[in-house]
């Protein structure tokens, strides 16, 4: 058995979050580095880039009809084979594409003896964009993003957000994906939105020309900044304010 890490725990929401070893630590590092040597980070992979989900949902405020997909158990998609067959087009070899493979994944909670990459290793997320990427599903996204079908795509770890201003543009990238997706063994669950004139992902509604933190979500913010701890009130009226500083400074009015 892999000493990889060296405890699990389940977090609220059922996700398994694994504690990389020391040695996996280190390795991890070093497995970033030598993918970012190799691979050119597509532009609407917002997860690996500067301003986040936030800029992920900024991209489409001048678009009129949005469609929102999600990938069902994302890391758990994201197997052995899959990072292995990633390496070696970025021509890694064969031997150290699988080491790499094999070091950074563990056994699916499933039990089958399937292995994906888990939440909590320093490696993940790079190793699961790759996989995504060389995907089919990562083929498609690629050739929406070139711009020829007027559609804007941006890509949040497991969220997609697709939209445009013609309805049947945006509803053929949409079909376009649903069966890349199939074809490469990623599944979209019902998360789904759309197409339709606003969309709710990363508890945002988005819709032409206007960004905002949902209802449920400002609530959540505002129990908290009324109990007074400066840290916490701080850091959530200052995410709020990158969303929309017009809710950033009601948020304001309710500090005790």
């Amino acid at each position: 058995m892999l000493d990889n890490y060296n405890h699990k725990f389940t977090l609220p929401k059922g996700h398994q979050v694994f504690v990389p070893s020391w040695r996996s630590r280190r390795d991890g590092a070093l497995i970033q580095r030598l993918v970012h040597r190799r691979w050119r980070t597509p532009s609407y992979f917002y997860h690996l880039r500067s301003g986040g989900h936030v800029a992920a949902a900024r991209r489409h405020l001048s678009s009129t009809i949005f469609v929102r997909l999600d990938i069902s158990r994302f890391y758990d998609s994201i197997t052995r084979a899959k990072i292995h067959r990633a390496l070696r087009v970025l021509g890694v070899d064969h031997a150290a594409a699988w080491n790499i493979a094999r070091e950074s994944t563990v056994e699916k909670t499933s039990g089958a003896g399937d292995f994906s990459v888990p939440y909590g290793f320093v490696q993940s997320p790079i190793l699961s964009s790759i996989a995504l990427d060389r995907s089919a599903l990562g083929r498609a996204m690629k050739g929406i993003n070139s711009g020829r079908s007027g559609v804007l795509i941006s890509d949040f770890v497991d969220d997609v957000i697709l939209s445009g201003t013609a309805l049947s543009a945006v509803e053929d990238a949409r079909s376009a994906l649903i069966d890349a997706a199939y074809t490469s063994g990623f599944e979209f669950n019902s998360k789904a939105e759309g197409p339709a004139p606003e969309i709710t992902v990363f508890n945002l509604v988005l819709s032409n020309g206007t960004l905002v933190v949902s209802d449920a979500k400002m609530a959540e913010f505002e129990v908290e900044v009324r109990k007074g701890d400066p840290a916490v009130s701080t850091g959530i009226i200052t995410y709020v304010w990158t969303v929309n500083p017009a809710q950033a400074d009601y948020l304001r009015t309710k500090l005790p």
